[in-house]
């Protein structure tokens, strides 16, 4: 899996947030949405921000606000999905 960029992952997706944003209504700019999945993401390495970046951009996570709806999932998931569990 490839190292999470910010830079990478704003001229990838500009013109994708930017259309987002402008549906929203919403007044933030796209690295403002970088930002709050960022902080949304609970991981060292930023390892779910394009997951939920695609979710927001495909309308799966309705609003911004939801992100951080998300963070404790993924605190669990990462906890556990290295772990065998028994069968």
């Amino acid at each position: 899996m490839e190292a999470y960029s910010r830079d990478k992952t704003l001229s990838v997706y500009q013109n994708q947030l930017e259309k987002r944003v402008k549906q929203d209504h919403s007044g933030i700019t796209p690295e403002m949405v970088i930002n709050q999945l960022e902080q949304a993401d609970p991981s060292m390495k930023k390892a779910y921000v394009l997951p939920l970046l695609k979710w927001y951009l495909e309308g799966s996570m309705r609003y911004l606000e939801d992100a951080s709806k998300a963070t404790s999932g993924l605190t669990l998931y990462g906890k556990f999905k290295n772990r065998n569990l028994p069968n």
